[in-house]
């Protein structure tokens, strides 16, 4: 807002210290009664420093305000982002979720909830080093971004595991979302200092807001378990909640 504005912020206070100053040097001169030659040297003086002077210092000023205001949004997206993949952190995530889920349960609108992992995660960062296994996440986080919508929500659940919130979603949308994730990671392909090759693949689990879903925490664990069938039946996979197909109504 203060980028937008500067130039309006700079004539503006200039052209009020201006009127102020030679306000109060009328005052003056007409209490002082000075002759004509010093009434228009008070008020030429009593305008030039005003308009000489204010620029630099609202410059200065303004400068300062800026400075101040992106430090505070900086310090906001670090308490908010996951450092290594740039994702949401778990913590933003809960607090930020909770507010969308009564907001959804409130007007009773869809929405959806993602868990994902990623396949084997732990085996392949044993075997081929942390420096890989960070790679992987960065690449899956932004693997997922790109498959939703500026609105969605991603966030690092813990570990190797992700989570995605989907406001005013379904539950048809979201698996087409979740299937889209899937296929996107497992596109994905690195190579090792070893010559060695690894593909990463991710088990989501999908769960959708309905009539029974009491908490946030509940639909949570709605995601996670189907995200647990979904390692079951063999990983590199989408699996919903049973008894998703009754909406809210």
């Amino acid at each position: 807002m203060l980028r937008r504005g500067l130039w309006p912020v700079y004539v503006g206070l200039t052209l009020f210290s201006m009127a102020a100053s030679t306000s109060i040097s009328l005052v003056i001169n007409a209490l002082l009664h000075r002759s004509p030659n010093d009434f228009w040297i008070s008020m030429v003086t009593s305008a030039g420093i005003p308009a000489l002077i204010t620029p630099p210092v609202t410059w200065l000023a303004m400068r300062l305000l800026i400075e101040a205001e992106d430090a505070r949004r900086a310090a906001e997206s670090m308490a908010a982002t996951d450092a290594l993949t740039g994702a949401f952190n778990r913590r933003h995530f809960f607090i930020t979720g909770e507010r969308r889920f009564a907001h959804a349960r409130r007007l009773r609108e869809p929405a959806s909830l993602l868990l994902l992992d990623v396949d084997d995660f732990k085996a392949d960062n044993d075997l081929h080093g942390h420096a890989l296994g960070d790679r992987v996440l960065i690449a899956v986080a932004q693997a997922c971004m790109a498959c939703m919508r500026e609105s969605d929500m991603l966030a690092r659940y813990g570990g190797e595991e992700f989570v995605a919130l989907l406001p005013a979603t379904d539950l048809t949308h979201a698996l087409q979302v979740a299937e889209r994730i899937r296929a996107a990671v497992a596109d994905l392909q690195f190579s090792t200092a070893a010559g060695a090759s690894v593909r990463p693949t991710v088990s989501v689990g999908v769960a959708m807001l309905t009539t029974e879903s009491t908490t946030f925490d509940g639909l949570l664990a709605q995601a996670d378990s189907a995200m647990y069938r979904a390692k079951l039946s063999g990983k590199n996979r989408v699996d919903a909640t049973p008894g998703l197909a009754r909406k809210l109504h």
